[in-house]
C-alpha cells in the first residue's frame, strides 16, 4: 500500500477520461486537480485509508455526465465546494466507509447521491445544498439516498434545496435538528425501517411543501410541539411506533392522511392536528393512551371537492380520558351531505356493564350528539366474572348486544350463584389402575433414562481412555509409578540401575538397612557336601579340549560347558536359598534373570541342612540334546571384575581397570581350566558382566564377608560319609 498521494494541478495529463486510484494509505485531492481535464467523466476512489477533497478540486469540468465513487475507505472529507462550476450533472456514490465527513455545498449539481452503509455520517449544515439547482423541465430531479447510516444529528438546513426524492433506509437519527427539512419543495420524502429518536420543534419547517410524506417502520421517541408543520399533500404513516406524541406536535394542512396499524403509546391533548383535509383514515391502530381531545379533526369546505370521508375503525383503546374522540361526535352530528363518517369496530378495554350507554355519551364523546353510532358498533371487554357468570368466552364483546342480552331492563348485573347438585364420586378402581399405570410408565422412563446415562458414562471414559493413551498420559504415569512399585515389591534383594556408579548411595545403604529376609524352619539338603569327583572332572576336562580342538564339536562343547555351568550355579544357589534362574529341563524360562543378585548380609539364623554326599552327575548327564541346544545358542557372557569396597556401609564397587577378561570364548574355556587345574586360593571379588548393558543386576553371597568368584569351583572335597548316593536332581 502506497502511503501518502498527493494530486495537485497537471498531475493528470489533460487527455484522461476515467481515473482510478487505490491502494493508497491517504490520498489528497488538492484545488485544480481537474481545472485542466475537463472531459473528465468518471473518478473512482477505493481502499483509500484516508481521503480528503479539498475546496475546487473538481472545477469547470465540461463533460455531460460525471460520476463519482467513492468506496472501502477508512475516512472521507469533502469540503465545502469540492465541486464548482460543474456544466454537466453529478452522480455520487459513497459506500463502505467508515467515517464520512460532508461538510455545505460540496456538491453543485447533483442528479443522484447516495450514502450507503457508513457507520458514522457527519453532515453539517447545507450539506445537501446544490448549486444550480437541480430543477428540470418537469421540477427538481435530484435524488438522495441514505442507507444503513449513523447519523448522531440532523442539522438545520440539512437539506435547503429543492429535491426529488429524499430517502432513507435504515437510518438512525438520534435527533433531528429546526429546520431540517427547509427546501421549499421536497417531492418525496420516505422513511423505512428507521430510528429517529427526537424530532425537536420545526424539524419540518412550516415554509416546506412536501407532496408525498411516507413513515413505514418508523420508530419515533419523542415528538416534540411542531415538530411537523410543512404541507403535506398525502401523509401515511402505518407499521410504524411512536412512543410520544406531545401537544401540537403535527399540525399540518393535508389533503389526505392516512395512519393505519401503528402503536401510539401516548397522545397528548391536541397531538395531532388536521386541517384543510378531504380524507382521513385512522384505522387498526393500537392507543396505549389518550388524553381529552388528543385529535383535532376540524371540517371545513374546500373549493372543487365533491366529496369528504373520515374513518375511525378497527382500533382498540386501552386508556383514555374523557372527550378522547370528540371529533367523532362532532363530524357525526354535522348536517353535510357529502361528508362520510365511518364508525365501526372499535375496541375498549372497558369491562361490560349495563351503563355503557351513558359512559359512551359522556366519558367518551361528551356530548349526546352522535354517541349512538359510536355505540353500536363498539366493543367492550369480558372480564372472568362475566365469564363465569353467563358462560361466555373471556374477550371481546358489542357494547349493544350485551346491553340488550345481558342488561334486559335492569340497570345491575345479577350473578346468581350455580345450585350444588350431588357430589360425583370416582370409582376407586379407576384410580387404581390409573396410578399403576403412571408407576409404570415412571418406571420405563427411569429405566430408559439410567440407560442413556450408563452409555453416555461408558462412552466418555472409554473416548477418555483412547486420548489419554494417544496423549502419552498412561505411559507418563506408568514410568512415575515404576519406581514406587519396584520399592514396594522388591525381590530377593535385585537392584536396577543404569550403572554401578549412577547408584545413590544413601539409598543403596538404606537398601540395606531396611531389607528384611523371612526365613523358614525347614531343613534343606547342605549342597556344600556335593563334591565332584576326580575323576569326572579330569574326563570332563579331557574331552571338553578335546571337543574344542575339532571345529565340527566345538557348539557341542560349548553346550556341555554352558550345562556344567547352571548344575554349579544349582548347587550354590541352593545354598544361598535361592531359585537358578536357568535349567535344563525348563527352556521357557529367561536365562540371565537372576545371574547376578545384589550381595546381602546374613540377617536370619542359618537353616538346618543335612549331609547329603557326593552327588556329582555323570557324564552322560551332561552332554546337550540336539534339538535343544539348537535353541539354547547365545552369544558368551562377558566378565568383568571388581574389587571388593572398604566401605561396607554404601557398597561402592571400582572396576579394575588393569585386569580384563578376554570376550574370546576360547579363552574363557581355557581360563577355565587353569582355575580348575591350579587356583589355590579364590581372587577376592569376580564378578561377571551381563548380557544386558543397560542394567547392572548383581548378587552378594551371604556366607562370607568376601566376594566368591563366578566361574567354575575347584575339586570338591569329600563330603560326609552318611550320605553315600549321588543326586542328580538339579
Amino acid at each position: 500500500m502506497l502511503q501518502v498521494v498527493e494530486l495537485g494541478p497537471g498531475s493528470i495529463p489533460s487527455e484522461v477520461i476515467e481515473l482510478e486510484v487505490s491502494r493508497a494509505r491517504e490520498l489528497r485531492l488538492l484545488s485544480g486537480v481537474f481545472s485542466r481535464v475537463r472531459d473528465l467523466q468518471r473518478v473512482r476512489l477505493c481502499h483509500v485509508g484516508r481521503l480528503v477533497v479539498r475546496r475546487h478540486a473538481f472545477l469547470d469540468l465540461a463533460a455531460k455526465h460525471h460520476i463519482l465513487e467513492v468506496l472501502d475507505c477508512g475516512s472521507a472529507v469533502l469540503e465545502t465546494q469540492a465541486f464548482h462550476g460543474v456544466r454537466g450533472p453529478l452522480s455520487a456514490l459513497v459506500s463502505r466507509c467508515g467515517h464520512v465527513v460532508l461538510q455545505g455545498g460540496a456538491f453543485s449539481w447533483v442528479l443522484g447521491l447516495t450514502l450507503k452503509d457508513v457507520p458514522r455520517l457527519e453532515l453539517s449544515q447545507h450539506a445537501f445544498s446544490f448549486e444550480p439547482p437541480g430543477i428540470m423541465r418537469h421540477g427538481p430531479a435530484t435524488t438522495v439516498l441514505l442507507q444503513n447510516v449513523i447519523l448522531a444529528e440532523m442539522p438545520p438546513s440539512t437539506f435547503p434545496s429543492s429535491a426529488a426524492e429524499v430517502r432513507l433506509v435504515d437510518v438512525e437519527v438520534r435527533s433531528v435538528r429546526r429546520d431540517a427539512f427547509c427546501a421549499m419543495t421536497l417531492f418525496s420524502v420516505v422513511v423505512v425501517n428507521s430510528s429517529l429518536h427526537v424530532l425537536e420543534e420545526g424539524a419540518f419547517s412550516e415554509r416546506t411543501f412536501v407532496e408525498s410524506l411516507e413513515l413505514d417502520g418508523l420508530r419515533v421517541r419523542e415528538l416534540r410541539s411542531g415538530a411537523v408543520l410543512a404541507a403535506i399533500n398525502n401523509l401515511t404513516v402505518h407499521h410504524s411506533r411512536i412512543s410520544d406524541v406531545m401537544g401540537g406536535a403535527v399540525n399540518i394542512t393535508v389533503a389526505s392522511a392516512r395512519l393505519t396499524d401503528n402503536i401510539f403509546d401516548n397522545i397528548r391533548t391536541g397531538g395531532v392536528t388536521l386541517k384543510n383535509w378531504n380524507r382521513v383514515r385512522i384505522d387498526d391502530n393500537t392507543f396505549r393512551s389518550l388524553e381529552h381531545d388528543p385529535f383535532i379533526i376540524p371540517f371545513q369546505r374546500l373549493s372543487g371537492v365533491q366529496s369528504y370521508e373520515l374513518s375511525f375503525s378497527a382500533n382498540e383503546i386501552l386508556d383514555f380520558g374523557p372527550g378522547a374522540l370528540r371529533f367523532t361526535a362532532e363530524l357525526s352530528s354535522s348536517s353535510v351531505p357529502a361528508l362520510s363518517v365511518r364508525l365501526l369496530n372499535n375496541r375498549f378495554s372497558k369491562p361490560c356493564r349495563c351503563d355503557l350507554v351513558s359512559w359512551v355519551r359522556e366519558v367518551v364523546v361528551g356530548e349526546r350528539g352522535s354517541s349512538d353510532e359510536l355505540y353500536n358498533s363498539s366493543f367492550c371487554a369480558v372480564d372472568a366474572l362475566l365469564a363465569r357468570c353467563f358462560k361466555v368466552p373471556e374477550g371481546q364483546i358489542s357494547m349493544r348486544n350485551f346491553t340488550e342480552l345481558v342488561c334486559g331492563s335492569e340497570e345491575a348485573i345479577v350473578c346468581e350463584e350455580r345450585s350444588r347438585k350431588d357430589p360425583v364420586f370416582m370409582d376407586g378402581s379407576l384410580g387404581d389402575s390409573f396410578e399403576s399405570e403412571l408407576d409404570k410408565e415412571k418406571k420405563v422412563l427411569g429405566l430408559i433414562f439410567a440407560t442413556v446415562v450408563c452409555c453416555i458414562l461408558v462412552i466418555l471414559l472409554v473416548t477418555t481412555a483412547l486420548w489419554l493413551r494417544r496423549e502419552g498420559y498412561l505411559a507418563r504415569a506408568r514410568m512415575m509409578l515404576l519406581p514406587l512399585m519396584s520399592r514396594l515389591c522388591r525381590e530377593g534383594g535385585l537392584v536396577t540401575a543404569t550403572s554401578v556408579t549412577r547408584l545413590s548411595m544413601r539409598e543403596y545403604a538404606e537398601l540395606q538397612q531396611d531389607q528384611q529376609l523371612r526365613t523358614e524352619t525347614t531343613a534343606c539338603e547342605d549342597r556344600w557336601t556335593q563334591t565332584l569327583p576326580e575323576e569326572l572332572t579330569q574326563e570332563l576336562l579331557q574331552s571338553l579340549r578335546e571337543k574344542l580342538d575339532d571345529p565340527e564339536k566345538y557348539s557341542e562343547a560349548r553346550d556341555m560347558i554352558e550345562h556344567l555351568y547352571d548344575l554349579i550355579k544349582v548347587e550354590e544357589s541352593c545354598h544361598n536359598n535361592n531359585t537358578p534362574s536357568t535349567s535344563r529341563v525348563d527352556p521357557g524360562e529367561e536365562r540371565d534373570e537372576n545371574l547376578y543378585d545384589v550381595i546381602l548380609p546374613v540377617l536370619g539364623p542359618r537353616k538346618a541342612t543335612c549331609s547329603v554326599g557326593t552327588r556329582a552327575p555323570s557324564p552322560d548327564k551332561l552332554l546337550p540334546v540336539a534339538s535343544y541346544a539348537e535353541q539354547r545358542r547365545r552369544v558368551p557372557t562377558l566378565m568383568t571384575e571388581y574389587l571388593e569396597p572398604r566401605d561396607h556401609e554404601h557398597h561402592v564397587y571400582t572396576e579394575l581397570t588393569t585386569v580384563r577378561t578376554p570376550s574370546r570364548p576360547l579363552s574363557f574355556l581355557r581360563q577355565l581350566g587353569q582355575i580348575v587345574g591350579h587356583s589355590e586360593k579364590p581372587p577376592i571379588c569376580e564378578y561377571a558382566e551381563p548380557t544386558d548393558a543397560t542394567v547392572h543386576v548383581y548378587s552378594e553371597l551371604p556366607g562370607t564377608n568376601k566376594m566368591a568368584n563366578r566361574p567354575l569351583p575347584t575339586k570338591p572335597e569329600e563330603g560326609p560319609e552318611d550320605c553315600d548316593t549321588p543326586s542328580y536332581k538339579h
